[in-house]
């Protein structure tokens, strides 16, 4: 194999031996799933030490061996719902929050209340008081979201963030490798990547396996092959939301736009495709009110696009350019 290829390999082994935490060679569903778990905690706790420190407070220690002891690290976890008892604003806004959910609106657009058990009128709310509600909430909404110690307990997130959220690690240029890939998905679906890896079903994902998933042989575009320069977005948003769906839906897309085959869009390759889908609502199960565009718009609109996607100003767009600027 090429240098560079043993290079990938050497460095792909040696991250999964950091997984193999029993060193046994093969990693169990509990060793799979835990590295996982432990980076999507490790940054949300980043992101939550920086939103603190943005807004004025001061942001608890981080770890450091350096540092010694820390008492945010030794202290008690609590759930956030307990961190904000005894706040007489909060439990306010708590008790606003459950008059909303027995409101209606009357046609002028005035809230009116209802007794939940007998349905009595129950007086409509001032503007004043819905500005009150909406100061409450925004104090609620805030003060959830706070992290770090306070009073000597340490802050918990609660279990929706934590297993929806999906976090790309600071490398995230690559699609290929494993401490990039497996960093995108979700917890939720931690189980179905463990079951995709273990091709044998034995419950067990030997080097082997990984290493199938991770390097494979079907064709893959040249900008994605190993070795070659990965697509890159200025912006950020294509790195951080990309993943191998969206990136099989954009070169399925760019076929279909490329209807000469040379492997480069035109502004008339696109305008032939809006004008071949004009007449297709965008929610076909939704009814909408709209004005059917001319060909001067669509070709307006073609040319926009290609301004906006052709980054080497060329007149035409290759595969790369379409995906680094998020596809259609």
């Amino acid at each position: 194999a090429p240098p560079h290829e043993e290079q990938l390999l050497a460095e792909e082994k040696a991250y999964f031996h950091t997984r193999d935490h029993d060193g046994d060679g093969v990693l169990n569903k509990e060793e799979f799933l835990r590295q996982l778990d432990e980076e999507i905690a490790h940054i949300f706790e980043a992101d939550m030490h920086a939103q603190v420190s943005q807004e004025g407070h001061e942001a608890p220690p981080q770890d450091d061996e350096d540092q010694g002891d820390d008492a945010s690290r030794d202290a008690p976890d609590m759930p956030y719902e307990e961190l904000l008892e005894g706040d007489e604003d909060i439990e306010q806004a708590r008790r606003a929050e459950d008059h909303e959910a027995a409101t209606a609106v009357n046609g002028d657009g005035t809230m009116v209340g209802y007794n939940d058990t007998e349905g009595a009128h129950v007086g409509e709310l001032s503007e004043e008081e819905l500005k009150r509600e909406a100061e409450l909430q925004a104090k609620l909404d805030k003060l959830e979201q706070e992290a770090g110690v306070k009073d000597g307990v340490k802050y918990v997130p609660p279990p929706s963030y934590k297993h929806e959220r999906k976090v790309p690690l600071p490398n995230h240029d690559a699609l290929l490798f494993g401490k990039d890939w497996t960093s995108r998905v979700p917890l939720h679906e931690g189980e179905e990547a463990f079951a995709r890896f273990d091709s044998d079903q034995d419950g067990k994902v030997s080097w082997n396996e990984w290493k199938t998933q991770m390097f494979h042989e079907d064709p893959q575009m040249p900008q994605f092959r190993d070795g070659e320069p990965r697509v890159y977005d200025p912006s950020g948003l294509a790195d951080d939301e990309i993943n191998p769906e969206d990136l099989k839906q954009m070169e399925e897309t760019f076929r279909e736009f490329d209807q000469d085959k040379d492997e480069y869009l035109t502004s008339s390759d696109v305008y032939k495709v809006l004008a071949k889908h004009r007449d297709e609502p965008m929610f076909p199960d939704a009814v909408e009110q709209w004005e059917r565009q001319s060909d001067e718009e669509l070709k307006k609109a073609a040319e926009e696009m290609m301004e906006g996607y052709d980054t080497n100003k060329d007149g035409r767009l290759t595969m790369k350019e379409w995906i680094g600027g998020g596809g259609f």
